[in-house]
C-alpha cells in the first residue's frame, strides 16, 4: 500500500485533519487522540483493500501465465 493510500484511509476513518505520515517535530501535529471504533474501521478497511488488491493481482498474474503457456503450446 502506498503512503497516499494509507493517508486517504486515515483521513476517511480516523481524522481528516491528519495530513502527513511522518514526524513533524511538534507534539500538536505528531500526537492525536483516536476513537477506538474508528481505528477498528481503519484496520478493517486497510485489510480489505489489501486483500482485494492481492486478489486482482493474482487473477492478472494467472491470466498472463495462461496466455504465455497457451502461446507456447500453439507454437
Amino acid at each position: 500500500m502506498k503512503n497516499e493510500d494509507i493517508l486517504a484511509l486515515i483521513q476517511k476513518y480516523v481524522r481528516n485533519d491528519i495530513v502527513e505520515l511522518y514526524a513533524q517535530g511538534r507534539d500538536s501535529l505528531d500526537f492525536t487522540e483516536v476513537y477506538i471504533p474508528c481505528l477498528a474501521d481503519l484496520v478493517k478497511a486497510a485489510f480489505e483493500e489489501g486483500r482485494d488488491k492481492g486478489y486482482v493481482e493474482g487473477i492478472e498474474a494467472g491470466q498472463e501465465m495462461n496466455a504465455f503457456y497457451a502461446k507456447e503450446c500453439d507454437e
